[in-house]
């Protein structure tokens, strides 16, 4: 019977990538939290860094409207016009390593919750980015799925 030498197995292992792990939830919430602050950055070169490339692509496509693309919905706030108070964000692990990411707020004193859909991204700063957000019908608004409004496969 023959033995494999005692350096083998360490670089039988090396050989294997090893499967990484994805970024915190912490940061997933992080994440969206900031974007309900004061230094939300919406200029296409913010949208490159928060957004996954195709998103990017379309909100920054001038065929669209030269960087400013009008989607009918602001997507973090699931409308044109918001107030918002008591912002609240609780991410849990979803399918595939993604995050999903809840913000429940109150908009002009009406219950609001607005779904995001993170995945990780070694090269963006918090580890993620976001790949969708959406929006059940609720209040005077109705549901909406920043995908969808901007053509792009849900798969």
């Amino acid at each position: 019977m023959k033995r494999f030498p005692a350096l083998a197995l360490p670089l039988l292992l090396l050989a294997f990538p090893a499967c990484a792990a994805p970024p915190p939830l912490a940061s997933a919430e992080a994440l969206v939290r900031a974007q309900y602050g004061a230094e939300a950055d919406s200029s296409p070169e913010g949208s490159a860094k928060l957004y996954v490339p195709e998103i990017a692509q379309e909100m920054a496509d001038p065929i669209r409207g030269a960087g400013v693309v009008n989607l009918g919905v602001d997507p973090p706030y699931g409308q044109t016009d918001w107030m918002i108070s008591d912002l609240k964000v609780e991410a849990v692990a979803g399918p595939d390593g993604k995050a999903l990411v809840t913000a429940r707020f109150l908009d002009f004193g009406k219950p609001a919750q607005i779904l995001w859909t993170l995945v990780p991204a070694a090269n963006a700063p918090s580890g993620w980015r976001v790949w969708d957000i959406s929006g059940p019908e609720q209040n005077d608004w109705a549901a909406f799925d920043m995908r969808s409004l901007l053509n792009l496969s849900s798969k």
